[in-house]
């Protein structure tokens, strides 16, 4: 019998492995794991236009994230991935700024977060969520102030906490 034991970062798995072929495919299944972020083979495929580069690296939160740029500006999809592989952000860039829908998923993969940027500044609704799928809030946004209701939920049973009203960024 052998003992396959997977450490990544402060989490730890212990597997017992009875057979040849099972500690094969374990092996194999650990290394294409490992090496599917350095090949590209994320999810799906980051879409780049015509006469744009997909680009690699850290994000400033410590996440492996991809991006399309031209000539080192952002321009086109933005994807960010939690430590197991799941996708964690889905955004756009338009000249080095954010553009467009954005979304932001837990590890588990359920959203926490969407709504959308214009010219690099939150615009329109934003409605975040909790892990449970209950809505934690919701807010509108106009040049990266906000604008109207903001309400908040409690995370046990969604039921209504309170509502705050914003008009042209002040409460």
């Amino acid at each position: 019998m052998w003992i396959l034991e997977l450490r990544l970062k402060k989490h730890s798995k212990v597997r017992q492995i009875n057979s040849l072929p099972s500690l094969a495919l374990a092996i194999a299944v650990l290394i294409a794991s490992s090496f599917a972020w350095a090949e590209g083979a994320s999810s799906s495929a980051l879409p780049c236009s015509e006469g744009s580069q997909k680009a690699r690296g850290p994000a400033p939160n410590g996440r492996q994230a991809e991006w399309c740029e031209v000539e080192g500006i952002r321009q086109g999809p933005y994807r960010e991935v939690h430590d197991q592989g799941a996708v964690a952000i889905e955004a756009n860039y338009n000249d080095g700024k954010l553009e467009g829908p954005f979304k932001e998923y837990y590890a588990t993969g359920k959203l926490k977060r969407s709504g959308a940027f214009h010219l690099d500044q939150l615009e329109g609704e934003w409605i975040r969520n909790f892990e449970n799928g209950f809505l934690q809030d919701k807010s509108v946004w106009r040049e990266g102030r906000q604008q109207r209701f903001w309400d908040e939920h409690y995370e046990s049973d969604g039921t209504w906490k309170r509502t705050l009203l914003y008009r042209d960024g002040a409460r």
